[in-house]
This record gives C-alpha cells, structure tokens and sequence, in this order.
C-alpha cells in the first residue's frame, strides 16, 4: 500500500487522535491491558481458524495480488503462526511488499477477529480487508484497515481504470501507540444490510463506518503491508460482540 496522504505522527497510549473528512477529533481509547487470549474468550461461539504449522486448511483460503504485482506473493508458514519477513529496498522501491490472502465467511452479516503481531520496523503494517471485489486474481475494490505501531486507518482501495494502479482514499485515521513485538487483536463487524462496518483493537472505542461506498460481501482477508508481521488465527463469532451504537452500560446489568 502507498499513498501520497501526510498526516503527522502522535503517538499515543491512552488517547487517539480522529481524522476525518479534514477535520481533527479526539478520541478517547483505552490503553491494551487485556491478553489476547482474554479478549477472544469475550466472543460468544464461533469458529477459530488456527494458522500455526499443520492446523489450518489452506485450500478454504485464496492468495490474491495486486494490479501491479506480476507474481503472487505467499506468506511463510510457521510454526505457531503465517507472515511475511522483511522486504528488500527493491522490493519496496517496486511496491512489491504487499501479501494477500482471502477466505470466504459464509455471510454478508458477520464479525470476525484477527490474532496479530507487528514488527517495530519501520511501515510494518499488518491489517484486514472487508468486501473485496476480485478480477482475475487481482484485487480490485475492497475496505482496506492497517495497524502500523503509531496509527491505526481505513482505506477504500479501488483499481484506477486510467493508470490501472491501486487507488487508496482514505476513510479514517485514528493515532494510537499500538506496541511492536506482542500479540494484538483487531475485531470487525461488517453488514450488507447495514451498509457499515465497526472496528475494534484492542480495547480501543469502537469506529463505525457507513456508506462506505462498497458492497459489502463475504469475503474477508489478511493483509502484510511494508514490514515483517504475523497472523495467529482468525475467529468468526456467531454472536456479534460489536454494536451498531453504544448503550448505558448501567442498563446492561
């Protein structure tokens, strides 16, 4: 993923920073004190896809490219996880640091939950995709999310039909520290019906996005951006545990 945008870097380990349509919005999040294994025991049911060595089914999950990459790009499989190491200077220069893999969840109205760890390299930006429009091999429209250490953003990336490039727009940007070198959790909840998507990591606020201008399938992914990063698993919950719009939790007892 590349993209001419410039914001500056805050980081921050309690509070984020929101940008939006221009304008700056703070956000108040909460530092990550929960393990990873503590967050997923809050998901009701589901289906856990383990990517460690010998414990996942590789053929229910399909590499995709982008427009520009002539070849397909894999991830290395370890022994308790799947991800990518360091990209040579040429591979970066030539953008060829991107890895893709999609699966299909069954559904156009689900949650799901990524296990992930990124390097503190510089651009390490491990990250999802939601409701990927694929031609050839090629991924073309799709709601893009990355983790980089100082931030966490959304994109819409789309093949331009003029330069037959990836186009990245951005959607939202929220600056928060998220530490290299340990075991994270980003939870989504897409909905066609909706026409909206919630994002979660960690224990961050929830952000919604609406009208997103995608349809939203179901299809997901994972996506190694930049620098060496690993996935864990992958959960699908049947029971959402992201809500549309937030509640007194007095009302929840």
């Amino acid at each position: 993923m590349r993209t001419k945008t410039t914001i500056p870097r805050f980081h921050q380990a309690i509070a984020g920073h929101l940008f939006l349509a221009g304008h700056t919005v703070l956000v108040t999040t909460t530092a990550f004190e929960a393990t990873a294994a503590d967050t997923l025991s809050q998901a009701a049911g589901g289906t856990v896809v383990t990517l460690a060595r010998g414990e996942w089914d590789s053929e229910k999950w399909t590499p995709l490219r982008l427009p520009h990459q002539k070849k397909l790009r894999t991830f290395v499989q370890r022994n308790e996880s799947i991800g990518v190491e360091a990209f040579t200077d040429e591979e970066r220069k030539n953008r060829l640091d991107n890895v893709l893999l999609m699966t299909d969840t069954g559904t156009t109205e689900g949650e799901f939950e990524v296990i992930f760890s990124l390097s503190g390299q510089s651009g390490s930006a491990p990250g999802i995709f939601l409701g990927p429009r694929i031609k050839d091999g090629v991924l073309d429209t799709s709601i893009a999310l990355f983790v980089a250490t100082y931030t966490m953003a959304v994109w819409k990336t789309q093949i331009d039909p003029e330069s037959g490039e990836t186009k990245y727009t951005h959607l939202v940007r929220v600056n928060r520290w998220t530490e290299p070198n340990r075991k994270h959790v980003l939870r989504c909840r897409y909905s066609r019906k909706q026409n909206s998507v919630v994002i979660r990591l960690d224990q961050s606020d929830p952000i919604m996005l609406r009208n997103t201008g995608v349809d939203m399938n179901s299809l997901i992914g994972i996506w190694a951006c930049h620098g060496p990063c690993d996935f864990y698993s992958v959960k699908f919950t049947q029971k959402p545990v992201l809500q549309w719009s937030a509640s007194d939790p007095k009302k929840q007892q």
